[in-house]
């Protein structure tokens, strides 16, 4: 009995700190479309991804919660129905590997911008899909082997799905802060702006990461508990999280601008972008500003003692070109 209490116990603080982090999701949702006003300015992918991870962490948290419900009222005192593992997890399961994939995507999408490697893209890629497959994996195994002391016959496919995720979440990190560091500038403000990138990349990127490792690393010490699936239930929300973090935060990070690397106008040769064979240049682009502004002529609209700049700014950042790369 002390065991399936542990297990619950487990199951149960997991899900406390689940719907902590769905309630913080809820807020910075709410925040993304309806204060900053930055989901107006957002492509329709990545508004799509926010609304479909948040419909996911929704569905997943309901089902963590009826996991609890099952071990807590339903079967307790049942040390044979205790033993056991019930569909409300293997969604969870189903839900996070999905939701994962989607804030990858986004992760790699944002890389990709700045960058356009295809190879390093490409390879990233195709390891988020066999991510993936060995998460919805360890669901059919979970589920076809639903006796808990049994679960161990899921490890290699945690190391896929987890361990491969987690791998991912810190290669996409690492090669934004190496791009971001290779900028070469002697402007002391841009060096400020990139080191801010820098630091919210490593943030968002690495939290993630370091859940997803913990919950392999308890599956694999002890596949007969539920600690793991205590961790695994709050993956999903620190996923969206971050996600809703970068989208939020991005006026923080030079006042009350917003910041993001913008791709060669599609009316423009690449060459164009080139200033010599050995440099490449990398735009990046400000939103409209706000400053101070006399409140005799303050624009109607705005608050008092703001003013609005519909022009954008735009950098461009000369920086030396990778032996046999082209642009």
């Amino acid at each position: 009995m002390t065991e399936f209490r542990i297990n619950i116990g487990a199951l149960l603080i997991g899900t406390y700190i689940n719907l902590m982090l769905y309630t913080l999701e809820l807020v910075q949702f709410y925040h993304y479309f309806r204060t900053s006003g930055r989901a107006k300015e957002d492509r329709v992918t990545i508004k799509f991804a926010v609304i479909f991870t948040m419909v996911l962490d929704t569905l997943s948290s309901l089902a963590s919660c009826a996991t609890v419900y099952l071990y807590t009222i339903v079967f307790w005192g049942n040390l044979p129905a205790l033993g056991r593992e019930y569909w409300p997890m293997f969604v969870v399961i189903a839900l996070t590997g999905t939701g994962t994939f989607v804030v990858q995507l986004f992760m790699l999408q944002r890389y990709w911008r700045m960058t356009a490697h295809h190879i390093v893209v490409v390879l990233i890629s195709l390891f988020m899909i066999a991510s993936l497959v060995g998460t919805y994996l360890t669901a059919v195994v979970t589920f076809s082997h639903y006796s808990i002391p049994t679960r161990k016959k899921g490890i290699p496919f945690v190391i896929l799905g987890l361990g491969g995720a987690a791998i991912c979440d810190v290669c996409i990190t690492v090669l934004l802060v190496w791009k971001l560091y290779r900028i070469e500038t002697e402007n002391q403000a841009t060096k400020s702006l990139l080191r801010r990138i820098a630091a919210l990349a490593i943030k968002t990127g690495l939290a993630s990461s370091v859940v997803g490792s913990a919950a392999a690393i308890a599956f694999i010490v002890a596949p007969q508990s539920q600690v793991s699936d205590a961790i695994l239930v709050v993956l999903g929300r620190v996923y969206t999280c971050t996600m809703l973090f970068t989208l939020n935060n991005r006026g923080k990070i030079r006042g009350d601008t917003w910041i993001q690397t913008s791709d060669p106008p599609h009316d423009l040769d690449r060459s164009s972008h080139r200033t010599s064979d050995q440099h490449k240049m990398t735009e990046i682009t400000f939103a409209p500003l706000c400053v101070p502004q006399d409140p005799d002529r303050q624009p109607p609209g705005l608050p008092k003692s703001r003013a609005h700049i519909d022009t954008e700014t735009s950098i461009s950042i000369v920086e030396p070109c990778e032996a046999g790369s082209s642009t």
